[in-house]
């Protein structure tokens, strides 16, 4: 009995000179508590965002599907497509409006009606140019690639390979936007789509006149038979020739082009010059409603002259 009370007693002294225990104790049991309750919040915030996602993503399906009869509609489909850019149309034209109202919001707050016009015009044309900036770089870059990615492909067919295999090559071993397009079709096919319908839509995603002479002669050969490896390289030949004329084009049209930038923004420095040194001189454009009109015109007749003058050096062969 004296034992198990010293015991007793000594076990009770030690747990009291000890709080530091109980105090940690009490603190990870807290921790816990604050770690369930923080992953209870967080799985609640997830499923609230993917029910808003799914929300978000039903209402761009719909529009979609609105939208997909018109031939806006579908036009834009493949210029997203030919840009490389994993939006749907009524995604981008949700941005198109978005960033057109506020621009005009933004130019309202600045400068009025007249700066809210300006600025709605440039986030209206804003996205369209982008988008067709980002289409021309993508098709001057995969028209670079396509000598050697023939020349590839010519090689590869001689050595005993198919031409899906000749394909797989390509996408492996070109960079993009080559080597993306090439595997987009090794990947369509080997998913059931028939090679013939994957080879037209690259040319229609594309949409560049060497690539759909290349997609003729294979999807001919693929019916008539013969040696397509010396039909790539005759192909081949002609693409180069072409993309040397064109450079040579284009160096002899580069005078011409300077002289149409340089002629079109004379008359905008001009007015800048003025406008700095005689703000007075020049308010009357800004001011009357006749001066106005007259900028108006000048506007028009100077993007008219800038457009003639492209169309006049842009020679087509």
């Amino acid at each position: 009995m004296l034992f198990l009370l010293v015991f007793i007693s000594v076990y009770l002294l030690a747990r009291a000179l000890e709080p530091e225990d109980s105090y940690e104790t009490a603190r990870k049991n807290l921790r816990n508590l604050v770690a369930e309750r923080r992953h209870l919040a967080q799985n609640a915030d997830d499923r609230g965002s993917e029910r808003a996602e799914k929300r978000t993503k039903r209402f761009f399906a719909t529009l979609d599907t609105k939208m997909k009869r018109t031939s806006l509609s579908q036009r834009l489909f493949e210029w997203l497509e030919q840009a490389d850019l994993k939006l749907r149309v009524s995604e981008f034209l949700t941005i198109w409006l978005t960033l057109t109202g506020a621009a005009a919001i933004a130019g309202f707050a600045l400068r009025g009606v007249e700066g809210s016009v300006l600025m709605a015009a440039a986030g209206t044309a804003a996205p369209w140019i982008l988008l067709r900036k980002r289409v021309n770089a993508r098709r001057r870059a995969f028209l670079r690639m396509l000598p050697d990615a023939l020349t590839l492909m010519a090689n590869s067919l001689r050595s005993g390979h198919s031409f899906m295999q000749a394909l797989d090559m390509l996408s492996k071993e070109l960079p993009a936007p080559a080597g993306s397009e090439f595997e987009r079709v090794v990947t369509e096919t080997r998913l059931g789509v028939p090679t013939e319908e994957s080879l037209t839509a690259l040319a229609r995603r594309l949409g560049i006149d060497d690539l759909d002479l290349v997609i003729t002669a294979v999807l001919i050969q693929r019916q008539v038979g013969g040696n397509l490896a010396e039909v790539l390289d005759k192909i081949n030949h002609t693409i180069r020739e072409r993309i040397r004329i064109a450079g040579e084009v284009r160096t002899l049209t580069t005078q011409g082009r300077l002289s149409g930038w340089v002629i079109s923004m004379i008359p905008i420095a001009l007015a800048l010059f003025f406008y700095i040194m005689d703000p007075g001189f020049m308010s009357p454009l800004f001011t009357s409603l006749l001066g106005r009109v007259l900028l108006l015109c000048g506007g028009i007749l100077q993007l008219t002259g800038m457009m003639l003058i492209k169309k006049i050096v842009d020679i087509q062969f």
